[in-house]
């Protein structure tokens, strides 16, 4: 009988989600995200890119995942038909009836290497995932800073025309009043 494989593959479309470790998409992620206060314009030139980037990030990490996950369940299962066929070969034994307890073969699953070592790769892109997903959240986040520090900057600059009418009325009203008195 032939072995089966499975095809532990992963697409050339990853790459580029997988050219970094989640550490240092966090350092990118962390100066994408930050708002200069004193560079609106630049912020504001940014933000449409800066959010196209981060989802594609996190819906293809989102993907990764789903393949990691569909990997593993075809290493779980070729692992499993394998040691169905030679369990002596994972140390284990058949009942008197000749059959093996399921939970001996899930132990044996548990202990294999190749099925650790996707499951490793599984929590890893479960955690990439969450933080492509987190980070686009920032992202909108970082967006209605952009939107209130712009409000605050109008608001400073609108303060600014308000105080300058007030006081040219009020000098208008102590220039009536001075020229009433010299009548």
């Amino acid at each position: 009988m032939k072995k089966k494989k499975a095809d532990t593959n992963i697409p050339k479309k990853f790459d580029k989600l997988l050219e970094k470790t989640i550490h240092e998409w966090r350092t990118s992620s962390m100066a994408d995200t930050k708002v200069d206060k004193y560079d609106l314009d630049e912020a504001c030139a940014t933000q449409g890119q800066v959010m196209v980037n981060y989802t594609y990030l996190c819906a293809l990490s989102h993907d990764y995942k789903k393949c990691v996950e569909r990997i593993l369940s075809e290493v779980e299962a070729v692992v499993q038909l394998r040691i169905r066929e030679k369990p002596e070969k994972y140390g284990l034994e058949e009942d008197k009836d000749g059959k093996l307890r399921e939970q001996a073969v899930k132990s044996a699953l548990t202990l294999s290497s190749k099925v650790s070592k996707w499951r490793n790769k599984l929590s890893e892109a479960e955690a990439l995932y969450k933080f492509m997903d987190g980070t686009v959240k920032a992202v909108e986040h970082r967006r209605t800073m952009i939107r209130m520090l712009g409000d605050l900057y109008l608001d400073d600059r609108n303060a600014g025309l308000v105080i300058k009418e007030s006081t040219h009325s009020r000098f208008r009203d102590k220039m009536k009043n001075v020229s009433n008195d010299s009548d």
